[in-house]
């Protein structure tokens, strides 16, 4: 019976003591960029974001392409948030929500900075996520209201039609109750 407890409790030691050799860990592809303080391009970023807001029709039309050439030519993480924040924020037709989530919503990388990591990013990208979802859930029902109008029509064309009919049957009973009448007569 000791010998039962005994060799339990040894094994358990023996192989607590022991230490599995450790392997070396292997090294990231990528490094892991952590958040970071707000930054003058940052406090800049924002200034720039705020006057779109101010900019008429015709401005913002040559300020789009001005910042999706600034994109094209250098795919940095600021010319990339001004190129998406321009997108989410300017009005239709100059603006488009899904380029802007496209943007935002971008892997950290050292061309991409924080990516989807960047404040401005973890700000808009739920936003425009919801836009989306609204946008989606308003053309869902636009496109239940045209059908229900169609129905609607035809429902109502049929309605007219069966109505003339009735009215011809109708006018029809009254010419043969005449005719009835004028025979009776004489």
């Amino acid at each position: 019976m000791k010998l039962r407890l005994v060799f339990p409790l040894g094994l358990t030691a023996a192989l607590a003591a022991c230490e599995t050799p450790r392997t070396a860990q292997p090294p990231h592809a990528t490094e892991v960029l952590v958040a970071r303080p707000s930054t003058e391009n940052d406090v800049q970023l924002l200034d720039v974001v705020a006057s779109y807001r101010n900019l008429t029709n015709l401005e913002l039309a040559p300020e789009g392409e001005r910042l999706r050439r600034a994109y094209a030519q250098q795919r940095n993480e600021d010319s990339r948030l001004r190129l998406a924040a321009y997108y989410a924020l300017v009005p239709l037709p100059h603006g488009d929500r899904a380029k802007a989530l496209a943007l935002f919503d971008v892997a950290p990388s050292p061309t991409n900075g924080l990516g989807r990591n960047h404040p401005l990013a973890q700000v808009l990208i739920p936003l425009l996520q919801d836009a989306r979802r609204n946008e989606e859930a308003l053309l869902a029902t636009q496109q239940k209201l045209r059908d229900e109008f169609k129905r609607s029509d035809a429902l109502q064309q049929s309605n007219d039609i069966l109505q003339k009919k009735l009215d011809d049957i109708r006018a029809l009973e009254r010419k043969m109750l005449d005719r009835e009448k004028t025979r009776r007569k004489p």
